[in-house]
């Protein structure tokens, strides 16, 4: 597991991430040993930590299925940590508008990344209020 070399020159591997421990909880790939390190010690304190994780996943696609069955073609996710388990925009069909947000440039940077040139989507970092 890891993120590839395109990737890795934005975050340093050597501090955790809570963008990438979120991915590592969801099952991903985009995390560094020092985010699965952080994520078990996490799990000490809170056991279902994974559990919930998944849960407000699930929860986030299964909102966008239904808001998509009823039409709305726009959406806005404030704290999205990084898009790679079943985001907005892979649920959504072709010109679905998507807006994510977080607070954590380290995220920010690596989502966009991820997401690359795609004409639908926009990752903004938000201000710290």
């Amino acid at each position: 597991m890891g993120t590839s070399n395109k990737i890795s020159g934005i975050a340093d591997d050597s501090k955790p991430n809570a963008g990438r421990i979120y991915d590592y909880f969801l099952g991903g790939d985009h995390n560094f040993e020092v985010d699965r390190i952080q994520g078990e010690k996490l799990k000490q304190f809170v056991p279902m930590v994974p559990k919930i994780t998944r849960l407000i996943c699930w929860f986030l696609g299964e909102a966008v299925r239904r808001l998509l069955s009823e039409g709305y073609t726009q959406f806005l996710d404030f704290a999205s940590g990084l898009p790679v388990q079943d985001h907005i925009h892979q649920i959504a069909p072709q010109g679905t508008k998507v807006i994510y947000s977080d607070i954590d440039p380290i995220t920010v940077a690596y989502a966009n990344e991820i997401i690359g040139e795609n004409p639908d989507v926009v990752y903004m970092q938000c201000g710290n209020a």
